[in-house]
């Protein structure tokens, strides 16, 4: 198991996923002074940041947009009186674990808990994190059961945490079991693998998603800047931190910069992309050292 302890220098540990402080440090994406700080945070919040996003993140530059949206800040324990750990009010619409049922025609469907990345803005962070599992036999078939059972469904969206962190055997078997449902007519993959792990979309994982009766939704990759970690990750010449913003964009509209989703499209499956904006911050905050 990963646990972000390295003994590398700052090229090698670009290597492996970031999950600690010292391994943020090491990497030199946070000075080492905070890395007590990042620790704080990730012992309440999961922390992972893969060699691809890792790669793209500028450590002079304090308003790095990849890394405002992954690198951890101190200011994330900030309680306020009218917090709450569920913010969008999942629970209550929770029939069985994994279902998230709010809108009469649609469910979610939430398999497993665990991420290739952590995003900072995470409403579901209270939840998601290494150990927090995924759903078993019995809760799987409940859950499956539920959306069986209700003929207005017709579309699932598999979210979670992110469902493409499963296998491919355990994957294609649930899109088998879910375009089984007669009534489902659109599947929709909610995921960052394609930014966050791009090696992870293979030709078995592509053909893990193929279904022979209906169209496959859109996958949202959720990603704005990040998706020109795809064109870095696979041979793109110049870094991330040479290109101006339209340059990334340009990579993203690349043959080369879509290769994961238009490996994805090539079995008819749509993609398109979708960005959080991060938190405004004054520019004379150095990302680097986290707010005590």
């Amino acid at each position: 198991m990963d646990d972000g302890r390295v003994t590398l220098d700052h090229d090698g540990e670009r290597e492996r996923t970031l999950r600690t402080g010292d391994a943020l440090a090491r990497a030199g994406l946070i000075a080492p002074k905070a890395v007590a700080s990042a620790d704080r945070v990730g012992a309440q919040y999961a922390i992972a940041i893969p060699p691809a996003l890792a790669a793209l993140i500028d450590p002079d530059d304090p308003n790095d947009p990849v890394a405002r949206q992954f690198l951890p800040d101190a200011r994330e324990l900030d309680a306020a009186p009218d917090d709450r750990p569920d913010p969008i009010g999942d629970a209550a619409f929770s029939p069985v674990p994994g279902v998230v049922h709010r809108y009469p025609d649609r469910v979610l469907l939430k398999p497993v808990l665990v991420c290739p990345v952590y995003c900072r803005f995470c409403f579901r962070r209270e939840a998601v994190g290494p150990g927090a599992g995924a759903l078993d036999e019995a809760q799987m078939a409940a859950a499956l059961g539920y959306i069986r059972d209700r003929r207005e469904i017709r579309e699932v969206i598999l979210t979670g945490g992110d469902p493409l962190v499963m296998s491919d055997r355990r994957l294609a078997a649930l899109v088998g079991r879910l375009t089984a449902i007669p009534h489902v007519e659109v599947l929709r993959v909610h995921t960052r693998v394609p930014v966050a792990t791009p090696e992870r979309i293979t030709a078995a994982l592509v053909e893990a998603l193929a279904i022979r009766r209906k169209v496959l939704g859109p996958d949202h990759f959720d990603v704005g800047n990040t998706l020109a970690a795809i064109a870095n990750n696979i041979g793109s010449q110049r870094s991330a931190q040479e290109r101006t913003p339209d340059e990334m964009t340009g990579a993203c509209g690349s043959p080369q910069g879509l290769a994961p989703a238009g490996a994805v499209r090539s079995r008819g499956r749509p993609a398109r992309a979708e960005t959080v904006p991060g938190l405004e911050r004054p520019r004379s905050e150095s990302r680097r050292d986290p707010v005590p």
